[in-house]
Parts: structure tokens; C-alpha cells; sequence
């Protein structure tokens, strides 16, 4: 887990140094219950560029259109003892 959390790119080009370089990639780690995890993956290019980012609140309890960041990839919960396991 950790080494997926700590990541090395550059956010003025929005891809990781090296070659070949990758966007940059975060992942989420969200409980489903007391003893599940799971993981989304969320490019960082997406989440900083998103055109209506500036026009679309994050929250909004009046109904409104708002910024919704969709998930690369999709990962199955996991119990967080088998975190470490996990692809």
C-alpha cells in the first residue's frame, strides 16, 4: 500500500519521469465496512484539467451539477489484512 501512495512525477507535465512515462496515477483507499478496502485508481491529469472544474462545485445540496472524477481502474474490496497481497 505504501509504495502505491507515495509517487514520483511531475506536475507541470502531469506524467512520471523515466521512459516510458505514464500519466500520473492516484489511488484511493476507501472502508466498506469494518474490515473491507477498496481501491480506485484516479489519473491526476483528469482531476487538475477538468474543464468545468472552475463552473461545478464539488458539493451541492440543491441538486446541481457537480464534478464527479471517474476511476481508471476498479478494484474488488479487499479485507485490509490481504492489502499487501492484493494486485
Amino acid at each position: 500500500m505504501l509504495s502505491l501512495n507515495i509517487l514520483w512525477g511531475d506536475a507541470l507535465i502531469l506524467q512520471t519521469p523515466g521512459e516510458p512515462s505514464e500519466p500520473i496515477v492516484f489511488p484511493e483507499w476507501s472502508p466498506v465496512n469494518s474490515s473491507l478496502i477498496k481501491r480506485r485508481d484516479f489519473v491526476f491529469a483528469e482531476l487538475v484539467s477538468h474543464a468545468s472544474l472552475s463552473e461545478l462545485p464539488l458539493f451541492s445540496d440543491l441538486g446541481e451539477d457537480v464534478f464527479i472524477p471517474q476511476p481508471v481502474k476498479d478494484y474488488p474490496p479487499v479485507h485490509f489484512l490481504r492489502i499487501a497481497d492484493a494486485d
